[in-house]
């Protein structure tokens, strides 16, 4: 009896030490693929929406890490508990985790599917996102029985970042309230953004990086560049934005699960792209810096850099950025101001996806889904000619001058790219000069071809065939010590080794 009695008390032991000790599901890598069960969702008519918890969690081996947000967009979906456009995102969840990141790679498909009614916008997501978090920050706090993994302390809700792709790209942009309510937005990526619907609410004031593929066969107006313009245009938008135009790259390329090319792409653009790996080493290296410096400088990849390179992470990019401190110096819409001398025009001239109102004509810039834009177009035939921009006010406690700009890859004579001298002129007559070579990424000719086919009114026009973007041309204004900035007169852009050429110019700002 004895004897029982103690084989039974062993047993109780080992069944009570079980208990208290239940093994962690294993991580592939760093990876862990969950499924939550079961939840419902309320869309704007009241209808509740049962929909399967599911997606990936990238899980780091430190303490309080950022926490990183990763949306899918709108693919081909059949059941949405099944096609896992979410599992797309494992290389980013893999590499950011191992560099202290906590991700989380959400399976949003519910916001595409017809199973449960037609889906409105992306109010689908944004309760996806409310509810999955809000479970995530449970276990961050201490509840194990959350994701059936121990993630006490490691993540920290005051660092989050969002990234989302294609329609996620847009969507992230309206997440910011779906996130727990002692959460802090760090920063938001958006990559190769599709603008399928109106935003809803306004931008927050965080760092945004947007990416616009050059090879979009999808979003093919790479609508990123609207959204960059519209982030300028609100007064209410404090933050520091980059747009980064991503050369030889796709749509489909930045998520794993889309095997088949973008709609748009025949053989010949294909074979144009730069290899997937390469792609996703890009997006990889660009998140991972993104999310250590909005959340440890408040500030995004590019947008505080002294020099604005046109290779990052083993590619060609375009950059354009800006700073919420700028000052703006000069807006397109006042031609009269300008001074010009030489063989020298300066018209106002308006890019837009209207025919009607499009008036650069063979111009073809990136974005014009939405609005339209003014730009400069200053044409010159004659070496040293030279246009003057009256600028007055001090910039004397600025670091950079940015000019937003594009030499015209229409115009044959830019093939080489183009060199311009700017001479800045104080208010007591005295001047310094600054040359800027062809190399500028801002004075570069973008490689393409006129190419004729249908208008939006079915009439046959000529349009280039690759897009030319706006890029910032960055000056640091430390050089210029030899004159007072703090009471600036005039810019004068001269052209003194070029007998013929064109840009377009958007804007001039001064960056503190």
């Amino acid at each position: 009896m004895k004897k029982v009695s103690m084989l039974l008390t062993g047993l109780l032991l080992i069944v009570m030490t079980g208990c208290g000790t239940q093994k962690q599901p294993t991580l592939d890598g760093r990876l862990l693929n969950y499924d939550l069960g079961e939840s419902t969702l309320t869309d704007s008519t009241g209808r509740e929406v049962p929909y399967q918890m599911q997606g990936v969690l990238g899980i780091p081996e430190e303490k309080n890490c950022p926490v990183v947000v990763l949306i899918h967009g709108a693919h081909p979906i059949e059941k949405a508990s099944e096609d896992r456009y979410d599992t797309g995102f494992n290389y980013l969840a893999q590499s950011l985790s191992e560099q202290g990141n906590l991700v989380i790679s959400m399976n949003v498909a519910i916001n595409y599917s017809f199973e449960d009614g037609e889906p409105n916008g992306n109010e689908r997501t944004r309760q996806v996102v409310a509810q999955q978090l809000e479970r995530l920050k449970k276990a961050v706090d201490g509840d194990k029985e959350q994701f059936g993994y121990d993630l006490s302390g490691v993540g920290d809700f005051t660092k989050v970042v969002l990234m989302g792709h294609s329609r996620g790209g847009l969507d992230v942009l309206e997440c910011a309230k779906s996130l727990p309510s002692d959460a802090q937005l760090a920063g938001i990526v958006s990559v190769a953004p599709a603008t399928y619907k109106v935003r809803e609410t306004d931008f927050p004031n965080v760092p945004i990086g947007i990416i616009i593929p050059q090879m979009d066969g999808d979003v093919i107006s790479l609508d990123g560049s609207d959204i960059y313009e519209e982030l300028l245009a609100d007064e209410q938008y404090t933050g520091d934005a980059e747009l980064i135009y991503l050369k030889d790259a796709n749509h489909a390329y930045f998520n794993t699960q889309l095997t088949q090319p973008d709609l748009n792409h025949n053989d010949a653009d294909i074979a144009k792209l730069m290899p997937a790996e390469q792609q996703r080493s890009f997006l990889t290296g660009y998140l991972a810096d993104f999310v250590k410096s909005v959340t440890t400088t408040g500030k995004p990849v590019f947008a505080s850099a002294s020099e604005l390179e046109s290779e990052a992470y083993g590619c060609d990019v375009l950059l354009r950025v800006h700073s919420g401190t700028e000052k703006r110096l000069y807006t397109v819409g006042n031609s009269a101001s300008l001074v010009t001398a030489g063989a020298v025009t300066a018209t106002q001239e308006i890019a837009s996806s209207l025919p009607a109102e499009h008036t650069v004509k063979t111009f073809k810039m990136p974005g014009l889904a939405f609005d339209h834009y003014a730009l400069q177009h200053i044409v010159w035939t004659e070496t040293g000619s030279n246009v003057t921009i009256p600028l007055a006010g001090g910039i004397g406690n600025s670091r950079f001058l940015d000019i937003d700009m594009a030499v015209d890859s229409t115009d044959l004579k830019n093939i080489n790219g183009q060199s311009m001298r700017l001479s800045f002129t104080d208010a007591d007559g005295n001047i310094a000069s600054y040359a800027v070579d062809s190399s500028a990424a801002a004075l570069r000719w973008q490689q393409g071809e006129l190419v004729e086919q249908m208008g939006w009114d079915g009439k046959p026009m000529q349009e280039y065939s690759t897009y030319t973007p706006l890029v910032t041309l960055r000056i640091d204004l430390s050089q210029f010590s030899s004159i007072n900035l703090s009471g600036i007169a005039s810019l004068k852009l001269s052209w003194e080794e070029s007998a013929a050429g064109s840009i377009m110019l958007r804007s001039i700002s001064s960056v503190v």
